[in-house]
């Protein structure tokens, strides 16, 4: 990633606007929208990941506050659509080529569901460029971005967020502290889901 670093915030910006040009392109591709019932499907998702959470060794100390947080939005998943996913997008998939451009790699965990839901994985992006995140966010819904998707977004960062931490006990436990940090970072965003706006948009 130190090519990002190594960019000012203008280029980032203008970077992150082609990813979210790229990202509306492959969400707008046609789909037979009963290939999955996203309700349905989501909602079981979070039930599971809100188990594994309240069975885990470790906890967040905001855990309760983000469980609550999911419990009263989750009715927002009623009616979503879906599209087709990238399923990994972040700025560890992408690399800047010679013409400047943005390169969008590992296409290997394609997936299908709500198009909005691929912007779980900005916790990644914020961590080394807001301007990335804010340029990505504009250029997907062209400078219209509808107050529903913050909702959503949040209920989606937050679920992620609760699901991570006993997939690092499970998988990688030297990855507990990060979890717990990303957890941290993600209340601050809302002021402790008393906004639905992130403070790194604003």
């Amino acid at each position: 990633m130190k090519w990002l670093l190594a960019c000012p915030d203008a280029v980032l910006y203008d970077l992150g606007c082609q990813s979210g040009k790229f990202l509306r392109t492959l969400h707008a591709l046609p789909i037979d929208q009963s290939q999955r019932d996203w309700n349905s499907f989501y909602q079981a998702k979070i039930d599971n990941k809100l188990a594994a959470y309240q069975a885990a060794s470790h906890s967040y100390p905001n855990g309760q506050a983000m469980i609550d947080f999911v419990q009263a939005n989750r009715h927002l998943l009623e009616g979503r659509p879906i599209a087709y996913h990238h399923g990994d997008f972040h700025t560890g998939n992408f690399l800047l080529g010679r013409d400047g451009k943005l390169k969008i790699l590992d296409f290997d965990r394609y997936d299908i569901g709500d198009p909005w839901e691929e912007f779980n994985r900005l916790i990644f992006t914020v961590d080394l460029s807001p301007a990335f995140a804010r340029g990505q966010v504009d250029a997907y819904f062209d400078g219209a971005i509808p107050e529903e998707f913050w909702k959503l977004m949040a209920l989606y960062v937050t679920v992620n967020s609760l699901g991570a931490l006993s997939w690092a006990e499970q998988v990688d436990s030297e990855q507990i502290p990060l979890m717990k940090l990303q957890a941290q970072k993600i209340s601050e965003w809302y002021e402790y889901f008393n906004h639905h706006l992130p403070k790194w948009y604003m």
